[in-house]
């Protein structure tokens, strides 16, 4: 028990701390996306790889299953939570359940493995970075599949692109 010990209080002192952190903030909307405040949720990512490099074997459905519910439980429950934690409430349970996917070994990670999955996952960045400004220009009724089709453009013409030609600067050593 002793290895699991530490990673679990070493992300739930980031979270709390980190949780705390954006609870002074005023705009919610600068505590969602200025970097500096979601420190906490990329070192609680950091210590699940940290654990799962070290993990003594690989985990098994059951805590994909497990982790699956927390982050269910998580989106239900942030609605009802004190506000300091309304952004931050899924950090951790999703930070598990990437943990126990990683394996790729129970029904979950091949569900997740499906390619049309594995491309949202793909176009997820694009998304991410374009769905407020669709939401804001696009009716919201048509608001899902606009930003789909924007983050798949911008995935196929400039992120792909940009990596190969990275890829290829770092593969010379021109960099």
């Amino acid at each position: 028990i002793s290895r699991h010990v530490h990673p679990t209080l070493s992300v739930t002192f980031v979270w709390l701390v980190g949780s705390l952190a954006t609870a002074f903030v005023p705009d919610k909307g600068i505590a969602y996306t200025l970097p500096p405040l979601n420190l906490y949720a990329f070192l609680i990512g950091a210590i699940a790889c940290v654990a799962w490099l070290g993990r003594k074997s690989d985990t098994h459905g059951l805590l994909e299953w497990i982790a699956a519910a927390a982050c269910i439980i998580a989106v239900l429950a942030t609605p009802h939570v004190w506000p300091v934690f309304t952004g931050s409430i899924l950090v951790a349970p999703a930070a598990l359940l990437i943990y126990a996917v990683a394996s790729e070994r129970g029904a979950l990670s091949r569900i997740l493995s499906l390619a049309w999955l594995v491309y949202l996952g793909d176009i997820s960045y694009s998304f991410y970075l374009f769905h407020r400004l669709v939401l804001r220009e696009v009716p919201s009724l048509v608001a899902l599949p606009v930003t789909v089709a924007v983050s798949a453009l911008v995935y196929r013409f400039y992120e792909t692109p940009l990596r190969r030609r990275i890829t290829q600067t770092l593969a010379l050593g021109n960099l």
